[in-house]
C-alpha cells in the first residue's frame, strides 16, 4: 500500500467477464515530476445465480457496489471517481431503474462517487488483465 493525502481523489477501475467483476483502486500521484498512477488494491468477485444473467452494464455496475462494499473504509475517508466507457452514472440516475439499480443507487449515495468517461488505457489494463486470464472454465 502507499501512503496518500487525504485530498487525493482515488481512481476505480472496473471490469467484468460473464463470470467474474473485478476492481483495481488506485491513486495518482506525483513522482519523479510524472503524475504515475499507483495502485492501492484490486478486488475481485465470481458471480453466481442471478448474477450471471445481468446484462454488461449492470455487471459493471455491480463491480462498483462489490468494491464499495469490500473497500468501504476508502470509499468513505476519499473522493472516488470511477473511470469506465459504460455509461453508468446514467443508470444510477435513471428513475425508471430496476429495483436492484435503485437499490444500488442508495446505498452508494452515501459516498461522494463521481464517474469519468475513461479516455485513456492506464491502470484499466490492470483488471483487464486479469479478467482475461482468470475466466473460470465450466
Amino acid at each position: 500500500m502507499t501512503s496518500r493525502d487525504p485530498k487525493d481523489p482515488l481512481l476505480l477501475y472496473v471490469s467484468a467477464s460473464p463470470s467474474a467483476v473485478r476492481a483495481a483502486l488506485v491513486v495518482e500521484r506525483l513522482v519523479e515530476g510524472h503524475l504515475k498512477q499507483l495502485p492501492i488494491y484490486f478486488v475481485s468477485e465470481a458471480l453466481s445465480n442471478s448474477k450471471l444473467f445481468y446484462s454488461e452494464l449492470e455487471k459493471i455496475a455491480y463491480a462498483v457496489v462489490m468494491a464499495s462494499r469490500k473497500l468501504r473504509c476508502y470509499f468513505e475517508g476519499h473522493r472516488t471517481i470511477v473511470v469506465t466507457i459504460q455509461p453508468i452514472r446514467d443508470l444510477f440516475h435513471n428513475r425508471e431503474a430496476s429495483a436492484r439499480i435503485s437499490k444500488w443507487a442508495v446505498e452508494l449515495s452515501e459516498f461522494y462517487i463521481d464517474f469519468k468517461r475513461r479516455t485513456a488505457i492506464k491502470s484499466q489494463v490492470l483488471v483487464d488483465f486479469i479478467a482475461g486470464w482468470t475466466n473460470p472454465t465450466f
